[in-house]
C-alpha cells in the first residue's frame, strides 16, 4: 500500500512532464544519426504488475542523420532546448578533427500535442572544438567542459554561454589541460559532480578539481581533502541532490564487472548497481553511504549486465529515475536479436536518509543511513532501429542524455 501511495504522488508530480532520451547511432559507410525519443512518465509509474513490462517506443520526437555528423558529441539541456554539440569530425585519410557546431531540439512548442516533432536548429558554436563536452546549465548560463576520451589535445577551452549576449566566452583552463601544471595528464577516466554552484571532476590518477561559478576569476582549485586526495571512486556523470541534513547526496552507477582472482577466465559479470555518497557542504569530506541493487534481476535480460550507457534523472522530492541502454544486432556475438535493437530499462525509486551530525550542518555526519523504495517495476522500452532508418547496418548505438522536461 505504501508503494501505491508513493507512486500516486509521483504520478501527480509528473503531470505534463515527459522523459526525453537522446541516442546516437553509428552506421556503416560513415553515416550517423541522432534521435530524440519521448516517453510519458505515466507509462513508467503506472506499472502495477509484479513483473517487468515490455513496451515499444511510442514517439520519436525528432532526428537528424547524415554523413557529416561528428562522433563523441556532448548532450545537455539549456532552458527548453536539448543541445547536442562538439564531437570529432571523421575525415577519410586524415586525423580526426574536433567539432565546434552545436544543434538544438526545441521542446517549447505552440502545440501541446505529444506527437508534434521538435524544432531543430543551430545554437551558437563553441569557440573551440571539443570531444565529448560536458554541457550543463547553472544559474541561467551554460557551461561546456572538454571531455575528450580519445587523447586528443586540440582544445583546452572551458567555455560559458551568456544568453544575454548569445556568445561563448573562455574560462580558466582546467589543470589537466595545462602543460605547466603538475596534473597535466591524459584525459581518461572522467568522473563528474555538479552542484548548484560548482563543477567538480577528476581523471584517472588525479585529485578532484573544482570550479566555483560564483568566483570565475579564481580558476580551478584542488580539493586535497576530498576522496583522500584521489580521484572520484566512479566514472561518468552523477546525479546530485541537496541533502536535508546539509551537504549533497550523490548517485553514481557502477557498471564494472566483479573483480576476481585471475584463473584464465573472464571476471564474473553482474547487473549495474547504484552507488550512493555524501559530500559535505564545504566540499571537504566524502562518505560512502550505500549500494543499491536493481530489482527483479532474476527476470532482467542478461544483456543489461553490459549496458552501453546509463543516465540518472531527478524527479524531485527525493525521487530518481534510472535509464540503462543496450544495443544488440544479429552480428553481435551471443546476442538474441534478429534485428538491430536498442533496449531501454527505465525504473524509479524514492529514497530517505537519516543521520547523526557532529554539530553543524557543514560537518560530516557521524553515521548515515539510507533506504530506498522502487516506485514501480522496471519497464523495458524496445526500439527497432532498422524500422526507422534506411541507412546501412548499425555498428553501435548508445544514449547521449536523458532529461525530464515540461510539455509547454
Amino acid at each position: 500500500m505504501e508503494m501505491i501511495a508513493e507512486r500516486s504522488l509521483a504520478l501527480a508530480a509528473m503531470e505534463s512532464k515527459y522523459l526525453y532520451i537522446c541516442t546516437c547511432e553509428m552506421h556503416k559507410s560513415v553515416f550517423d544519426r541522432w534521435v530524440v525519443h519521448r516517453i510519458e512518465m505515466s507509462d513508467v509509474l503506472s506499472a502495477s504488475e509484479d513483473h517487468i513490462r515490455y513496451l515499444p517506443f511510442k514517439q520519436v520526437a525528432n532526428e537528424i542523420g547524415g554523413h557529416d555528423l561528428p562522433l563523441l558529441v556532448g548532450c545537455g539541456v539549456f532552458k527548453s532546448k536539448i543541445l547536442i554539440g562538439g564531437g570529432v569530425k571523421k575525415i577519410p585519410g586524415a586525423h580526426p578533427s574536433p567539432a565546434s557546431p552545436v544543434y538544438f531540439f526545441e521542446t517549447d512548442t505552440t502545440d501541446r500535442k505529444l506527437n508534434q516533432k521538435l524544432k531543430l536548429g543551430s545554437f551558437p558554436p563553441f569557440i573551440g572544438g571539443k570531444a565529448q563536452p560536458l554541457l550543463v546549465e547553472m544559474k541561467g548560463q551554460l557551461y561546456a567542459l572538454p571531455g575528450d576520451e580519445m587523447k586528443l589535445r586540440y582544445d583546452s577551452h572551458f567555455e560559458r554561454f551568456d544568453p544575454s549576449c548569445e556568445k561563448w566566452s573562455p574560462l580558466a583552463r582546467p589543470p589537466i589541460w595545462d602543460p605547466d601544471s603538475p596534473y597535466y595528464s591524459t584525459p581518461v577516466g572522467s568522473g563528474y559532480v555538479i552542484t548548484d554552484t560548482s563543477i567538480l571532476f577528476s581523471r584517472q590518477a588525479t585529485p578532484v578539481f573544482r570550479f566555483d561559478i560564483t568566483k570565475p576569476n579564481a580558476g580551478w582549485s584542488v580539493q586535497e581533502s576530498l576522496c583522500s586526495g584521489k580521484s572520484f571512486p566512479f566514472r561518468g556523470t552523477t546525479l546530485v541532490h541537496d541533502c536535508v541534513y546539509g551537504g549533497f547526496i550523490i548517485f553514481a552507477i557502477d557498471i564494472e564487472p566483479e573483480n576476481s582472482n585471475y584463473d584464465g577466465n573472464w571476471p564474473q559479470t553482474r547487473f549495474p548497481r547504484i552507488l550512493v555518497y555524501h559530500m559535505s557542504q564545504d566540499y571537504g569530506s566524502w562518505t560512502d553511504v550505500a549500494t543499491v541493487e536493481l530489482p527483479f534481476t532474476d527476470e532482467l535480460p542478461l544483456i543489461f549486465q553490459e549496458p552501453v550507457s546509463y543516465n540518472l534523472v531527478s524527479l524531485g522530492d527525493q525521487r530518481v529515475c534510472l535509464v540503462l541502454a543496450t544495443f544488440s544486432s544479429p552480428i553481435s556475438s551471443g546476442r538474441w536479436e534478429e534485428s538491430e535493437m536498442m533496449h531501454f530499462l527505465v525504473t524509479t525509486f524514492k529514497y530517505k536518509t537519516e543521520t547523526t551530525m557532529k554539530g553543524t550542518r557543514e560537518e560530516s555526519p557521524i553515521s548515515f543511513s539510507f533506504s530506498c523504495q522502487f516506485l514501480s517495476n522496471p519497464v523495458i522500452f524496445d526500439y527497432n532501429i532498422q524500422q526507422h532508418t534506411p541507412s546501412p547496418a548499425t555498428e553501435h548505438a548508445l544514449t547521449l542524455g536523458a532529461f525530464l522536461l515540461w510539455i509547454f
